[in-house]
C-alpha cells in the first residue's frame, strides 16, 4: 500500500518535471511580447536549467543551432523515474 502511494508520488513529480521540459522547449519556439510569457518562461527555467546546463556543457549545440538537451534530459529523467519506482517496490 505504502509502496504504491510513494511510487505514485514519485511518478507524478517526475511527470510534471518532464512536462516542464516539454513546455520549455515549446516556449523557445514562440516569442510573444506579453508579461505572462516572461513569467511562465522564468518559472519553467527555474526548474529545468539545473538539469539542462550540465547537459549543454557536455553536448554543445555547435554550429547546428539545435539544442538537444531537453530531449536528453527527458530521456534521463524517464530512466531515473523507472529506477526509483523499481527501488521503491523492492524496498517496501
Amino acid at each position: 500500500m505504502l509502496s504504491a502511494q510513494l511510487a505514485g508520488l514519485v511518478d507524478l513529480v517526475f511527470t510534471i518535471w518532464i512536462w516542464l521540459f516539454v513546455a520549455g522547449a515549446i516556449l523557445t519556439w514562440i516569442q510573444p511580447r506579453a508579461s505572462w510569457y516572461y513569467k511562465l518562461s522564468r518559472f519553467i527555467r527555474k526548474f529545468t536549467e539545473p538539469v539542462l546546463s550540465p547537459i549543454r556543457r557536455v553536448i554543445p549545440t555547435g554550429g547546428m543551432g539545435m539544442d538537444f538537451s531537453p530531449l536528453i534530459a527527458i530521456f534521463l529523467l524517464s530512466t531515473i523515474r523507472r529506477v526509483i519506482i523499481q527501488i521503491i517496490y523492492r524496498i517496501f
